[in-house]
């Protein structure tokens, strides 16, 4: 067994009690963390009239122009909303499904598959009714908001509550597992989740790395005391107390959790183990590296929180939403420059019908971007429809020489050849365009299409989402953000120096041997990475950190991080059930295996 030089007797671990100051630092600290939960979306609580603001016909103040049929239709859309929410008060299962019909037929009328807020709406209206006992009107609610968004969450949820309500768990927890299942096809709700496991993954680090530091204090700080108590000024009659208080100081500095672990590990440094020492190396750059991580994250709010995110989220998928027309004149007022945004406006509008209202966007795409072909292709399209050929032809050949829309450009040139009875032209650019893609050439002449328009400006929402990312990342002060990273660099170069210079004990490190442990038998037992501490083991010491640290961490997702928009799921109880599970199975294995 190696011992320390200028050292006799065995190494004496300090009481449990010696955890204390850095345990309450870390948990006095966490709070101040530079990342705090953030709503996105509906809550998990969701009344049931939410959807009466929903089909709301017409935005507040907008600068996105609606011509009347438009404004007709969303009066439409308003109407039948009323008239569902009628047909469900009297129970009247075939007007509420005529309604429903109604509604679907409007929205695909503009051009969206889905409207997930009117289909979150009669869930919770079903789980109103479950909860009040009317099993039909529950049913019938949950019938009618599947059609509404046959992809979404919302009813697989709302189901998995009605019945844990009525003691059918089993059932509840199938409708639960299919609602997360398909609340991932949201690419926001994606990014959110990959956001909040990076966070998860470095609050479990950073937690890790100060317990690690704490435990190293706890079996070796003995020697260290004693070795400063014979160095500093300490009156006797203070003793170790003193010592402690001193050792303690560093948190009354801002950041002071951060600082203690820090002036922690660079006195404990020369007084562990070899594999300690690279841990404890580990653990200084993690108490800096995970402070600048969240900073960064902070820096950079998530485009999948603003506005501008939700609405591109919604697009992408044809989500109808009751806000669209609000946030669509909030992005072109925001980023009029942008030909990105501009060709997504023009495509909003040729959405809804309104090409009169797209051309001079679309006029705008092609004077930033001349090879734009979709713009092109649907200019053409514009004046085709209205029997302006020169215009149109002009367009269109302008389109057809771009790979990007040769096929729909050589279409519908073709199509107005026919009808000028120039058919040697429209036969070649019938060529033109089966060579780009035959099968949409079938499709459309199947369809018996006079025109096809192009939707290049839904095509670049990606685009678009990287552009606001990049604008965000711009506003980061990357100095300030990678501080604490420089300066846990620097304590550790310092703790390396001291070694060299000779500080503490550099002799080597010495095992607490079993049996002659200040800790009991169960505490050695139960705590985790005790024992390997103990016997200057860093690596199995850490990892059996991490595991359970990184389970609570879990259990605390919904207080770091962002909420994510799951509407009708069941909070964070799932969550906390499987996490302490986890916990007792854990914790048993280790009571019995040792």
């Amino acid at each position: 067994m190696k011992t320390i030089p200028g050292h006799t007797g065995r190494a004496r671990a300090l009481p449990l009690w010696s955890l204390a100051p850095f345990v309450a630092c870390v948990l006095l600290g966490l709070p101040a963390l530079p990342l705090t939960a953030q709503t996105v979306g509906p809550q998990a609580e969701v009344d049931s009239n939410a959807g009466d603001s929903v089909a709301g016909a017409a935005p507040r103040v907008q600068s996105f122009k609606l011509s009347r049929d438009v404004q007709e239709a969303f009066a439409q859309l308003q109407d039948r909303w009323l008239l569902l929410n009628s047909a469900l008060l009297q129970g009247d299962a075939s007007l509420a499904k005529s309604a429903v019909d109604d509604l679907i037929g409007n929205f695909n009328n503009m051009g969206f598959d889905s409207a997930p807020e009117l289909s979150l709406a009669l869930a919770a209206r079903g789980v109103e009714a479950a909860r009040q006992g009317d099993d039909g009107g529950a049913e019938l609610a949950f019938g009618l908001a599947v059609p509404l968004d046959e992809n979404g969450s919302a009813v697989h949820f709302g189901r998995g509550r009605a019945d844990w309500g009525d003691g059918q768990y089993f059932s509840a927890m199938g409708h639960l597992a299919r609602g997360y299942r398909l609340a991932f096809v949201d690419p926001g709700l994606r990014r959110l989740a990959v956001r909040n496991g990076v966070i998860w993954l470095m609050l479990t680090l950073l937690i890790s790395a100060g317990v690690f530091i704490a435990l190293q204090f706890a079996t070796k700080g003995a020697l260290l005391l004693k070795d400063l108590r014979q160095r500093l000024p300490v009156h006797p009659f203070l003793g170790g107390g003193a010592v402690i208080a001193l050792l303690c100081l560093p948190v009354l500095l801002p950041s002071g959790w951060l600082w203690l672990g820090l002036v922690w590990a660079v006195l404990l440094w020369s007084y562990v183990s070899q594999s300690e020492r690279w841990v404890l190396a580990v653990c200084i750059v993690l108490l800096g590296a995970v402070p600048t991580g969240f900073n960064l994250l902070a820096g950079s709010l998530p485009v999948a929180l603003s506005a501008e995110g939700r609405l591109l989220d919604g697009l992408e998928l044809g989500r109808f939403d009751g806000r669209l027309v609000e946030r669509l004149s909030a992005l072109e007022r925001e980023r009029a420059d942008d030909p990105a945004v501009i060709h997504l406006i023009a495509d909003a509008h040729e959405r809804f019908g309104q090409d009169d209202i797209a051309r001079p966007y679309y006029r705008q795409v092609v004077d930033a971007e001349p090879l734009n072909g979709a713009a092109l292709n649907n200019l053409g399209v514009f004046h085709a429809r209205r029997k302006e050929r020169v215009a149109a032809i002009e367009f269109l050949q302008s389109a057809a020489d771009l790979d990007v829309s040769a096929a729909t450009a050589g279409y519908n040139l073709s199509r107005l050849y026919d009808q000028l009875l120039e058919f040697g032209n429209s036969q070649r650019y019938l060529r033109v365009a089966r060579e780009s893609s035959a099968a949409s050439v079938e499709e459309w002449e199947g369809q018996g299409l006079a025109t096809v328009s192009l939707f290049g400006g839904f095509e670049r929402i990606p685009e678009i989402r990287k552009s606001l990312a990049k604008e965000r990342r711009a506003e980061i002060d990357w100095v300030e953000c990678g501080q604490p990273l420089v300066l846990a660099i620097t304590i550790l170069l310092l703790a390396i120096v001291l070694q060299w210079l000779g500080f503490g004990s550099t002799g080597g490190w010495r095992v607490v041997e079993s049996g002659k442990s200040s800790f009991g038998l169960w505490a050695r037992r139960i705590l985790p990475g005790l024992q390997s501490a103990e016997a200057g083991d860093g690596g199995r010491a850490f990892a059996a950190i991490v595991v359970p640290i990184g389970i609570c961490t879990w259990m605390a997702t919904g207080l770091f991080g962002y909420a994510l928009p799951w509407t009708l799921e069941p909070g964070r109880a799932v969550v906390v059930g499987v996490s302490l599970v986890f916990l007792v199975i854990f914790f048993s294995v280790r009571a019995v295996a040792r």
